[in-house]
């Protein structure tokens, strides 16, 4: 995935610049474009079948109407057990508040064509002259999703009538993509105050890359954003062009505050890999590692991503008789073990959990893509890995503590949780 694939999908948004009822249909389209440029396995495997249902099908959301009765309603459309975890730990403190989940929620289907819909779509898509070009497939599809969209909206706005929401305030668990993308759009028509929650340090500058992540910054719709510190507020200014006004430091209930004390053992390290998109790059990590065990008798596990080619990590881990973590372990089971005593990360923000238990965490910097935040920990080979390590080695403790604990609250908004303060919950 390269940054030509992102300049595409950003072509695509600004020539289907449709609007509906006063809502950029651009914006809500941003999944199916995203799928489409960036050739996603998701797309590939769609059958006409299914993308011709598109012109039939449509997701009720009229339930939102009797969950939104309380002063602010809250969404989440992905199911992870991590997001719900951050959506319950930031809505515990909240009293006038309803949650309600999208995963899950079945499509229906309905024998009524809309001709006038389809006709605006297929004529909207099919014979506007455009700069970018198309595939009959990809056409359809966008046409199928516009209609799918519409229905929804419709079905929206007869399900709010003469219902009024000023005042009320709408938390989406991401603004920027799917569903939740239309729902926010729909609530501020409304009135609604409308807020995205933040899943992540998600708004980092890419050196070589644009990944297809790139849209949780460029794509959001909400009035506000809530960021976990002030890292990420920089990141939005500078990358996304955000008003600062717009952006809200709510912290993560995930990391109160605690005492920074790390390790300077170094005897035992684990080591967390990046996602497959780098599993060329982690294959050498797990041949620098290997060979400073042999030279340096330092202990080394092996934590690969799920999605990472796993036997290939496996046999080249094995040449160095280094164990691999089992994937059903979560990182948080790894690092609440207390069985290492530093790690090293590779374009994952695991290089901040693993500071928050207390380790010094290490980076390998070639090729590096995604651009975060941290001290001066970077290493690309065997020298500079144990350059690394006997630096931090010998660091004075106090002075290491201080420094982890400062970008803790910077990156990660380590002891801070003002949700109940921005959302004014009485």
């Amino acid at each position: 995935m390269d940054s030509a694939l992102f300049n595409e999908y950003s072509l695509l948004k600004s020539e289907y610049d449709l609007k509906y009822k006063g809502i950029d249909f651009n914006r809500i389209l941003a999944h199916e474009f995203l799928l489409i440029t960036f050739r996603s396995s998701e797309f590939e495997k769609l059958r006409y079948y299914q993308i011709i249902s598109l012109f039939f099908k449509v997701r009720k959301l009229g339930k939102l109407r009797d969950v939104f009765s309380k002063n602010i309603l809250v969404t989440n459309g992905i199911d992870r057990n991590d997001y719900t975890e951050l959506i319950e730990g930031f809505t515990k403190d909240l009293s006038d508040y309803s949650y309600y989940s999208l995963t899950g929620l079945p499509n229906e289907y309905t024998v009524k064509l809309s001709l006038k819909s389809f006709f605006s779509a297929v004529n909207y898509v099919f014979f506007k002259k455009r700069r970018c070009i198309n595939s009959f497939k990809e056409k359809l599809c966008i046409a199928g999703a516009i209609v799918y969209y519409r229905r929804i909206l419709d079905d929206l706005e007869n399900s709010f009538a003469g219902i009024n929401l000023q005042g009320k305030k709408y938390v989406a668990f991401n603004s920027a993509y799917d569903i939740e993308t239309l729902i926010t759009l729909f609530f501020k028509s409304k009135g609604v105050t409308t807020y995205h929650l933040s899943h992540g340090v998600s708004y980092i500058k890419y050196k070589k890359t644009m990944p297809l992540d790139r849209v949780n910054g460029e794509n959001i719709t909400a009035d506000n954003i809530l960021v976990w510190g002030e890292s990420s507020k920089r990141d939005l200014i500078n990358n996304y062009s955000i008003f600062p006004e717009k952006i809200l430091v709510a912290g993560n209930p995930k990391y109160p505050k605690r005492k920074i004390n790390v390790k300077q053992s170094f005897k035992t390290g684990i080591v967390f890999l990046g996602r497959n998109i780098y599993d060329d790059q982690n294959v050498r990590i797990v041949e620098i590692v290997g060979e400073v065990s042999k030279l340096w008798q330092i202990k080394f596990v092996i934590k690969p991503h799920p999605r990472s080619d796993l036997n290939r990590i496996r046999l080249v881990a094995k040449n160095y008789d280094i164990d691999v973590v089992d994937t059903k372990y979560t990182i948080n089971d790894i690092l609440k073990t207390g069985s290492y005593d530093f790690a090293i990360a590779y374009n994952t923000t695991v290089y901040y959990e693993a500071m928050y238990y207390s380790l010094v965490c290490l980076r390998y910097d070639q090729d590096e893509n995604e651009d975060y935040e941290g001290i001066e920990d970077k290493f690309r080979d065997e020298e500079s890995l144990m350059k690394q390590i006997n630096k931090f080695k010998n660091m004075e403790n106090e002075d290491l503590n201080v420094k982890i604990d400062n970008l803790l609250v910077t990156v990660l908004g380590m002891g801070i949780d003002n949700y109940k303060m921005i959302l004014n919950d009485e």
